[in-house]
């Protein structure tokens, strides 16, 4: 029950081969969206070194993507990863699909992460 209202008032968004699902109060069945439909990428890192991946959706609708999770029974390569790889994979998925991406290259500054990780968020925010 607690998973249930944290997704209701919190909201989860799942990805899958082809579009992305949002669970929220208003859609607990969850919004499918097609991976043609993302209109642009934002991407870099807040002034306290987080990194964001956010996506607009049609509607205004805005995902933003922090700490991938994946499953790794259908995606054995990402398993015990830490690295931000699935991230990685599914920016290349949407690139190779013509989305708009705007980058905030200067804010890597603030970030301070592992060397491993330091290398997919250059490699999201440069390509």
């Amino acid at each position: 029950i607690i998973i249930l209202l944290y997704a209701g008032f919190m909201g989860m968004t799942a990805v899958t081969e082809n579009s992305i699902v949002c669970f929220d109060a208003f859609h607990p069945s969850g919004a499918e969206y097609d991976l043609n439909e993302i209109q642009s990428v934002e991407t870099g890192f807040t002034k306290k070194g987080y990194f964001y991946y956010k996506v607009k959706l049609p509607d205004n609708k805005k995902v933003k993507f922090e700490a991938p999770s994946v499953n790794a029974a259908d995606h054995p390569q990402y398993k015990d990863t830490g690295s931000y790889e699935e991230l990685v994979d599914f920016d290349a998925k949407l690139m190779s699909l013509g989305v708009a991406k705007v980058s905030d290259k200067e804010s890597i500054k603030y970030a301070d992460y592992d060397e491993e990780c330091m290398k997919n968020f250059k490699k999201i925010i440069n390509e």
